[in-house]
């Protein structure tokens, strides 16, 4: 146990804790600025973070029939889909018109871009959209994990 302190500007002394009550000195659900209005300097919540880098990320199951909508796509993107506990992986591409090219994938034909198949895992839908969706058109649920790095 040690006595901390915590400065704000050049005012010392503000805030004293016992380190062994807390495990930080500072905790908020709010933004924390270090400037204004915006600095490089500002500090962001690990949640804030992925937004900022463009970095969508998905998972969770999706029902046979139903379907999950990414991230709206301003230029472009790139994807990494894998479904039924690792059965099933495709990596894609996305235009900004929401048409999907397959780059590569080990799932047998049953991961489709711009399809709307029965039996199938599809990326988009025969008509091109943004934002895209990824549909379950297979006969049971499965369990999906999504990433796409998106501009």
């Amino acid at each position: 146990m040690a006595l901390k302190t915590i400065r704000i500007g050049s005012s010392a002394n503000i805030v004293q804790y016992d380190d062994a009550d807390f495990d930080s000195a500072v905790e908020t659900d709010q933004p924390m600025k270090a400037g204004a209005p915006v600095d490089p300097n500002d500090v962001l919540r690990l949640a804030d973070l992925l937004l900022l880098i463009g970095l969508d990320r998905s998972s969770g199951n999706i029902l046979a029939g139903g379907f999950l909508t990414l991230h709206t796509i301003a230029n472009s993107a790139h994807g990494i889909l894998i479904a039924g506990a690792n059965l099933y992986s495709a990596t894609f591409r996305v235009d900004n018109a929401g048409n999907v090219q397959l780059l590569d994938s080990d799932s047998g034909g049953i991961i489709v871009a711009n399809a709307d198949t029965a039996g199938k895992i599809c990326i988009g839908r025969l008509a091109p959209a943004d934002p895209i969706q990824i549909y379950n058109r297979t006969a049971g649920t499965l369990n999906f994990l999504i990433l796409l790095w998106y501009n």
